[in-house]
C-alpha cells in the first residue's frame, strides 16, 4: 500500500509545477553542455597542434611529389609518421565505397585522380594526406551477381589533433537528457524539491498533498479465538 501511495504522489507531482522546474533544469543543462562543446572547439581551432599537423603534412606532400616513386615514398612516410593502425601497411586502407568513411575524407577520396596527393584534410580524427591508387567503377547487377557500387583504393597518413566535437541542437540534447533520467532520479528530485519547499515554508506537505493519497485502511484483524470449554467435573 505504501508503494501505491508513493506512486500516486509521484504521478500527481509530475503534473504539477515541479515538472516545470525539471524542464528548466534540463534546458539549463543542455545549454551548459553546448557552451562547453563550443568552448572546446574554439580551443582546438587555435591549438598549436593543428598548425603543426598541417605544416608537417604539407612538408610530407612535397617530399612525396618530388620522389621518383610516389607510392613507395608515401608508404615509407606513413610507416614513420601516421597515427593510424594502417601505418603497418604503409597507410593502405584497401578498397571502400561511399558511406564507409567519414564525409570529409570520403569527399576528397572520390574526387582525387589515381596517383594524386591531397592537401591536408581535416576530420574529427585529425588531419590526413590521402593518395588514391585505383578507382573501381560500379558494376550493374546480373542474373547471377548483385550490383557493386563505385569504389576507390586509397592510402592515408593521419596526424591526430585534439578532437572537434559536433555541437548538438539544444532541443535534441534536452530530449536526450530527459530520456536518461530514470524514474529513481525523478523520484529523488521530487522528494528533494518537496523537502526544500517545506524548509522554506512555501508549501506544507501534509496540507497540500495528503488529499492526493488514498486513505490507509487498517489491517484486518483476526477474529478472537473462542474459549475452549473445560469438561464438567464428575
Amino acid at each position: 500500500m505504501e508503494e501505491i501511495r508513493e506512486g500516486i504522489l509521484i504521478d500527481k507531482m509530475l503534473k504539477a509545477e515541479v515538472v516545470d522546474k525539471m524542464a528548466k533544469d534540463f534546458a539549463a543543462e543542455a545549454r551548459r553542455q553546448i557552451a562547453e562543446i563550443e568552448s572546446n572547439n574554439l580551443a582546438v581551432a587555435s591549438s598549436p597542434a593543428v598548425a603543426e599537423a598541417e605544416a608537417k603534412l604539407k612538408k610530407m606532400k612535397a617530399e612525396i611529389e618530388a620522389a621518383p616513386d610516389k607510392a613507395a615514398k608515401f608508404a615509407e612516410l606513413a610507416k614513420a609518421n601516421s597515427d593510424c593502425p594502417s601505418k603497418d601497411k604503409g597507410g593502405d586502407l584497401g578498397a571502400f565505397s561511399k558511406g564507409m568513411m567519414v564525409p570529409a575524407f570520403e569527399e576528397v577520396a572520390f574526387t582525387l585522380e589515381p596517383g594524386k596527393i591531397s592537401d591536408p584534410v581535416k576530420t574529427q580524427f585529425g588531419y590526413h594526406l590521402i593518395m588514391v591508387t585505383e578507382k573501381i567503377p560500379a558494376v550493374a547487377a546480373t542474373d547471377k551477381t548483385p550490383a557493386e557500387p563505385e569504389k576507390v583504393k586509397a592510402s592515408h597518413i593521419l596526424i591526430k589533433t585534439p578532437s572537434v566535437r559536433p555541437v548538438p541542437k539544444a532541443d535534441e540534447l534536452e530530449k536526450m537528457l530527459k530520456s536518461m533520467a530514470s524514474r529513481q532520479n525523478v523520484q529523488e528530485f521530487i522528494l528533494s524539491t518537496l523537502k526544500e519547499s517545506a524548509r522554506n515554508g512555501s508549501v506544507t506537505v501534509a496540507e497540500e498533498f495528503e488529499s492526493l493519497l488514498p486513505p490507509v485502511e487498517p489491517a484486518p484483524q483476526a477474529a478472537p479465538a473462542k474459549p475452549v470449554e473445560k469438561p464438567a467435573a464428575k
